[in-house]
């Protein structure tokens, strides 16, 4: 589990350590987005408690990195403006400040990027800017499977399908789901990324969460369908059924794609956490 505390929050932990050290404000965003970042990863995944909850961190690096900001030209100068915008964009990520989040972060870009090369390799502020949108609409996913999808009344099968086609996968012909549409942004943004960058991990679990979401909303249908009867239940049947090959044939492909990102494969600890989690 520890190798999956390294792998899955590495990106929070080292984004700025390199460039930040003479900027103290800066800095001090940087290191307390940092410890933010460790609370938040060892409740999540080694189930530790903590007295001190991961926001009261978040929100002392967004007021240092505002503070850094307003010496916009030292930092362009030191080559540093783009990352000090990344990190704003990051808080206000985790902060939910969405729109924020979005806007900053396309802010950043304008500095990560070379606009001479669009398609030149990213750098981890850059990739991660890229896929901001993306991360914001899977991140939000969670709490819109569980507010839509887990109810003690039976739901009808119009809403399940409503929302299988709009916040998921989607129909194949007529439109892509978010889920889907938030799949493929990252998938583009790691044809920038160099192969072997630790930055292709980060970014594939992420997609390997939502994946765990669209799963969590299978379940809520399967217990819905529990609930039904006659012919009706037989029609929620069929649906499931059709969602769930394509959430199984998808799981596989994003599986495959996650363990050859990992030195030991399908024996690493961290493809096992996810396959567990996935019911793979």
């Amino acid at each position: 589990m520890k190798n999956l505390l390294k792998t899955g929050y590495f990106l929070f932990l080292l984004l700025f350590v390199s460039s930040c050290a003479q900027l103290n404000k800066l800095d001090l965003a940087q290191r307390s987005f940092s410890e933010g970042a460790t609370i938040e990863n060892n409740a999540q995944m080694l189930q530790q408690l903590t007295a001190v909850s991961p926001e009261a961190y978040y929100k002392i690096a967004y007021a240092s990195v505002q503070e850094s900001l307003k010496k916009s030209g030292k930092l362009k100068e030191d080559g540093l403006l783009g990352n000090a915008y990344t990190l704003k964009s990051l808080c206000e990520w985790k902060l939910g400040k969405y729109d924020l989040a979005s806007d900053n972060a396309k802010i950043a870009l304008t500095y990560l990027v070379d606009k001479n090369n669009p398609n030149a390799l990213l750098t981890r502020d850059g990739a991660v800017m890229k896929s901001m949108d993306a991360l914001i609409n899977l991140e939000q996913l969670n709490a819109l499977v569980f507010d839509s999808l887990n109810k003690k009344e039976v739901i009808d099968s119009v809403i399940f399908k409503q929302f299988f086609n709009t916040q998921l996968w989607g129909n194949r012909v007529e439109k892509k789901g978010e889920l889907r549409q938030s799949f493929e942004a990252i998938n583009s943004v790691l044809t920038q990324v160099p192969r072997r960058h630790e930055v292709r991990n980060y970014l594939v679990m992420s997609m390997l969460t939502g994946m765990k979401n669209w799963g969590d909303a299978l379940h809520y249908l399967n217990n819905n369908l529990k609930k039904l009867e006659g012919a009706e239940k037989e029609v929620m049947k069929a649906y499931y059924n059709k969602e769930n090959d394509i959430f199984e044939k998808e799981k596989k492909v994003l599986l495959r794609q996650f363990s050859k990102l990992l030195v030991e494969g399908k024996e690493s600890q961290v493809y096992k956490y996810w396959a567990y989690m996935l019911g793979a």
